[in-house]
C-alpha cells in the first residue's frame, strides 16, 4: 500500500490525492454520525449496567442463588448466539432496503424477520429445554444450585421466543435511525421496569429465586408490546441516506 502511494506521488497520477485529504471527514458528516451514535452508545452502557444490577439483585439471596444465575447465563448463551444472526439479517434486509428507499419492502422485511426470529427461537428453545439437565449437570455445583439453574434455564428456553423477537424489533428501530425509540425500548425499559422490579422483589419479598427470575424476565412480554407499538408508529421507516439528520 505504501509503495503504491509513493508511486502515485512520483508519477503524479491524475487520481492522486493528498494523504490527509483522503482521511479527512467533513464536519457536517461528523456531526450527523455523532448525533446518531452518541444515544446508541449511552444506551449500550446503561443496558449493560442494568444487566449487572439484575445479577446483583440475585446476589442478595446468597451465594447459591448467584451461582445458579451464573450457570444459567453460561448455558443459555449457547443458544443466545442466534441473536447475532438476527441482528445481521435485520441490518441487511431492512437497513439496506431503507437505504435504497424501498420503504414498503423494508417494512415487509421487518415483520418477516420478526416471524423468522420467533420460529428460530422455538427450535433452539426446544433444544435448550431438552438438553438443559445434561448441560447444567456438567457443572460441579450443589443440589440446590443445580435445581435453580435448571429451572431458570428452562424458563429461558421458553422466554427466548420473546427475547428473539425483541432483538429483531430493536435492530429494526436502529436500522432506521430511530434512536429515541431504541433507547426507550432497551435501556429505558430496563431501568424503568426490570431493574426496580428485581430489586424490590429481592429486598422486600421471600419469593423463591425461580419465581423472582420468572417475574422479572417475564416483563419481556410487556417490552414486546411496547416495542411493537414503536414499530407501528413507523418513525424508523426512513431513508437516512437522503434525510438530513437533525
Amino acid at each position: 500500500m505504501g509503495l503504491l502511494y509513493m508511486l502515485m506521488i512520483v508519477k503524479r497520477a491524475p487520481f492522486f490525492a493528498k494523504l490527509f485529504t483522503i482521511f479527512r471527514i467533513p464536519k457536517s458528516l461528523t456531526k450527523k454520525i455523532s448525533l446518531k451514535a452518541l444515544p446508541l452508545t449511552i444506551n449500550e452502557v446503561f443496558w449493560s449496567v442494568g444487566q449487572t444490577m439484575f445479577i446483583f439483585a440475585f446476589s442478595l439471596r446468597g451465594e447459591t442463588a448467584l451461582a445458579a444465575m451464573n450457570v444459567n447465563n453460561a448455558v443459555s448463551q449457547i443458544v443466545f448466539v442466534t441473536f447475532s444472526g438476527i441482528a445481521t439479517a435485520v441490518a441487511v434486509m431492512v437497513g439496506n432496503t431503507l437505504g435504497e428507499n424501498k420503504l414498503d419492502e423494508a417494512e415487509s422485511n421487518a415483520y418477516k424477520l420478526m416471524m423468522v426470529a420467533f420460529l428460530s427461537a422455538v427450535v433452539v428453545g426446544s433444544l435448550l429445554f431438552i438438553m438443559a439437565p445434561f448441560v447444567v449437570g456438567l457443572y460441579d455445583i450443589s443440589d440446590q444450585t443445580y435445581t435453580w439453574a435448571l429451572i431458570t434455564t428452562r424458563y429461558n428456553s421458553v422466554l427466548i421466543c420473546l427475547y428473539s423477537v425483541n432483538v429483531a424489533i430493536y435492530f429494526t428501530l436502529r436500522s432506521g435511525g430511530d434512536m429515541r425509540s431504541t433507547v426507550y425500548a432497551d435501556a429505558g425499559f430496563t431501568w424503568v421496569i426490570m431493574v426496580p422490579l428485581a430489586l424490590i422483589l429481592a429486598y422486600f419479598t421471600n419469593l423463591d429465586v425461580t419465581w423472582l427470575f420468572l417475574l422479572v424476565k417475564g416483563t419481556e412480554l410487556l417490552k414486546f408490546f411496547y416495542a411493537l407499538g414503536l414499530i407501528k408508529k413507523k418513525r424508523w421507516l426512513q431513508n437516512l441516506t437522503n434525510e438530513a439528520i437533525m
